[in-house]
């Protein structure tokens, strides 16, 4: 017995009713009832409507955002204030440091062990670039109790150490 081609091709009504047995697996994980934001919200109980209108009540309530130049310099940044930055309306006239004469700031390098010396890695040689990736990753962890550690690429570490623009110093 052989089969023709048409045989094997499924009618309209088998193809229509397999798409909407699709669709309806597709849609077995949406919830029923009304698809409309309002149509929700009445749907909801009276006191559930009530929270959310306090709550919305609340948010409009809070504080906003200057619009102005005026407004802006009238407002209090606690962050910004504790930072060292220039105020609104403060004029930079020079560029430098914020802080003059840091005394935290050592002048003069950190001595070395005998038979250590300081040295500037040649980035762009692949196996300095993968020997200080080997180091970097066995012997740096990120938490005090040495639980967390992060494995970084050799791309990774070459695009943090020189970044677009770098030059070699």
């Amino acid at each position: 017995m052989t089969m023709s081609l048409s045989d094997k091709q499924p009618t309209e009504n088998e193809s229509l009713k397999r798409s909407r047995e699709k669709q309806k697996k597709e849609d077995a994980w949406k919830p029923d009832g009304p698809k409309d934001p309002f149509s929700m919200l009445d749907s909801l109980p009276e006191s559930k409507q009530q929270e959310i209108q306090k709550a919305l009540h609340l948010f409009s309530l809070g504080p906003t955002l200057p619009k102005t130049v005026q407004q802006a310099k009238k407002h209090t940044y606690h962050f910004w204030e504790t930072q060292p930055v220039p105020r609104l309306g403060d004029s930079v006239e020079t560029h430098g440091p914020i802080v003059e004469g840091e005394a935290s700031v050592r002048m003069e390098p950190y001595s070395l062990p005998q038979g250590f010396s300081w040295d500037t890695l040649d980035l762009s040689n692949p196996s300095v670039l993968k020997e200080l990736c080997t180091l970097r990753n066995e012997n740096y962890r990120e938490e005090d109790d040495n639980t967390m550690r992060f494995e970084f690429s050799s791309d990774y570490l070459q695009w943090a150490l020189q970044p677009p623009n770098w030059l070699a110093q």
